[in-house]
């Protein structure tokens, strides 16, 4: 199962401490990760790949990137 990281708020060093958080649950999905961080909020998924190898990379962004979702 893929796993997901996150917070909210106005942390120092948020890329820092989301890459981090996201290498704990590396065990959760070891075939790719992805993050977004924004004025509010910093999220970020790690991806377990059964299906669609190639495809299914997160965060998604709609066609003006001005809403995110990550999901399983």
């Amino acid at each position: 199962m893929c796993g997901f990281s996150g917070f909210t708020g106005q942390i120092a060093s948020r890329e820092e401490i989301l890459n981090r958080m996201n290498d704990k649950i590396i065990h959760r999905g070891p075939d790719s990760c992805g993050t977004h961080i924004d004025d509010g909020i910093a999220i970020g998924f790690r991806r377990l790949s059964f299906v669609d190898i190639e495809g299914g990379g997160q965060p998604i962004y709609n066609e003006t990137r001005d809403m995110v979702i990550t999901f399983n």
